[in-house]
């Protein structure tokens, strides 16, 4: 096989702290590789085995890397840019613990064959 270079674009929200939100951006992406998995695992199976297959290959792939972690400014060079970060993550905790509870309870609801 030949390697290409694919470039995508997304549309991503800048927070107060100048901060990209990963949160949204992430999703977005991710929906757009489910996109991409369809044709090949059917479009019946939204949370299809190939899906989660590729996904842990790539956070394999994270960890051997030294599982480098992404917060991005949304413009390079930004002052204080480790205050503005952490800051940034402060903000998001209360919807990650949302997504977190979301998830769990979902899975609940799957497990009780409550589909």
């Amino acid at each position: 096989m030949k390697e290409r270079t694919v470039r995508l674009e997304f549309a991503a929200l800048e927070d107060r702290h100048g901060i990209i939100d990963g949160l949204t951006l992430a999703r977005a992406m991710i929906a757009e590789a489910h996109k991409l998995l369809v044709p090949y695992a059917g479009a019946d199976a939204p949370c299809s085995e190939i899906f989660d297959i590729l996904m842990g290959q790539a956070f394999t792939d994270n960890l051997a890397d030294g599982m480098p972690s992404i917060v991005m400014p949304a413009e390079h060079g930004l002052p204080d840019y480790e205050k503005r970060r952490r800051a940034h993550l402060d903000d998001a905790r209360d919807r990650v613990a949302a997504l977190l509870a979301e998830g769990r309870e979902a899975q609940r609801h799957y497990w009780n064959g409550e589909r």
